[in-house]
C-alpha cells in the first residue's frame, strides 16, 4: 500500500489517510509495506489511528495494521518468538463482550522458511 521512499508512491500516506477517514474505516490491514525498522512510526502516522507493524528483516516486505484510536487495540505477542522472516502481526481489540483478534499475514511467492 505504501513504501518508505517518497519517489515510489508520492503522497501515499495522505491518500491512505483520506480513504480511512472518508470511508470511516475501523481497521485497515496492509501487506508489502516495504517499511523497515529504521523508518519511524511518526512518518507514517494518521490522525485518529494507531499503527502496528512488522517488517521483514533483511528483505523488502512487511505488514501493517491501522486501528482507530478509540478501539483500544494492542499488539498481541507470541509466547515463542517467530522466525524473523515471517510477516505475521496480530492485534487484540477488547470489547465488553469478547476479545477480537485481527491478523496481518503475507506469504511471499517464494518463501525461504
Amino acid at each position: 500500500m505504501f513504501q518508505c521512499c517518497h519517489h515510489h508512491k508520492p503522497h501515499a500516506i495522505e491518500q491512505l489517510s483520506t480513504e480511512l477517514t472518508g470511508y470511516c474505516i475501523d481497521v485497515a490491514v496492509m501487506a508489502e509495506t516495504h517499511l523497515k525498522k529504521k523508518h519511524v512510526n511518526e512518518r507514517f502516522s494518521i490522525d485518529g489511528y494507531n499503527l502496528f507493524r512488522r517488517y521483514r528483516r533483511g528483505r523488502r516486505g512487511g505488514v501493517a495494521i491501522y486501528a482507530r484510536h478509540d478501539l483500544l487495540a494492542t499488539e498481541w505477542t507470541f509466547q515463542v518468538p517467530l522466525e524473523p522472516s515471517f510477516e505475521l502481526l496480530w492485534i487484540n481489540i477488547g470489547t465488553r463482550q469478547r476479545d477480537v483478534f485481527i491478523g496481518a499475514l503475507y506469504h511471499p511467492p517464494n518463501p525461504q522458511y
